[in-house]
């Protein structure tokens, strides 16, 4: 992809609030593209060391503490970003504030923040497993043209895959990145503990795993779904939940999920069908 010709953000000041994951990848892209990150509260002190150590931050006990900075990021996890806004909000209403949540709407900082928006990026992050983040898409939302001409700036500055999106559609996106990240994931966290059991390594699954994957880049995923469920093959189904009898939860998941795949299999052969009646 080509990269556009941005300018770089020598001089912007920010501050994070939240050192986990999320904050740990934007932290360091914002750097590598010319940010001083000058304060970073966070729950966990030995997170906020780290920020110290790396770009010199400040640390700050409490929100009153923060310096004062250009941009103020909101990393924080979705049961504790309102509270957190809310408290900044009587401290520093003067700062550009942005949160980077797939699921919170940009107007928590409605009556917070006198300028403010949202960065989310579409990824998952593990805090030592680095990454490419100019390949990570980046959604932004603004309250405001000017704030929004700034945070695309920012987001342009380092990723090469920036979009616009409303609150509403972020929320469906996150939505679909659980199921398709999240919960896929544990799937194979599942299937990895059932070849434990047996003695087996999940290694063996990775073929699998990495063509089902390269079937979804060139085809919709229910047009490439196989397996018992889509046949409704009752008599592979009842051997393998045989062999969950002592794990009714995991049961519960392979019954949802058979469920689930053959109702969707039901409906594409139904609308076949109806196109090939009309």
């Amino acid at each position: 992809m080509e990269q556009k010709n941005i300018k770089p953000l020598q001089g912007l000041k920010v501050v994070f609030v939240g050192a986990g994951n999320v904050a740990t990848h934007l932290s360091q892209a914002m750097f590598e593209a010319g940010v001083s990150i000058v304060g970073v509260h966070s729950a966990t002190r030995a997170s906020s060391e780290v920020f110290h150590h790396k770009y010199g931050a400040a640390i700050a006990e409490h929100l009153s503490e923060l310096p004062e900075a250009d941009l103020c990021v909101f990393a924080v996890k979705d049961s504790v970003l309102e509270d957190k806004i809310k408290e900044f909000g009587q401290l520093h209403r003067h700062d550009i504030c942005l949160h980077t949540a797939g699921s919170m709407p940009m107007d928590l900082f409605k009556g917070n923040a006198e300028s403010y928006g949202v960065i989310y990026p579409l990824q998952t992050f593990s805090r030592d497993r680095k990454i490419s983040f100019r390949q990570v898409p980046l959604f932004v939302e603004a309250d405001s043209e000017t704030t929004l001409k700034k945070l695309l700036h920012i987001a342009e500055s380092i990723s090469d895959a920036v979009n616009l999106l409303s609150s509403s559609e972020r929320e469906q996106l996150h939505l679909a990145a659980v199921f398709a990240c999240n919960f896929s994931n544990h799937c194979y966290a599942m299937a990895s503990k059932l070849l434990e059991n047996a003695g087996l390594s999940d290694r063996l699954l990775i073929p699998l795993i990495t063509e089902t994957f390269n079937k979804f880049t060139e085809m919709p995923a229910v047009k490439a779904q196989t397996g018992p469920a889509v046949r409704y093959d009752v008599n592979v189904m009842n051997k393998h939940l045989s062999l969950l009898d002592n794990d009714k939860l995991r049961s519960d998941v392979y019954r949802a999920m058979s469920e689930s795949i053959h109702d969707y299999a039901e409906n594409q052969k139904n609308a076949l069908k109806e196109n090939i009646n009309d």
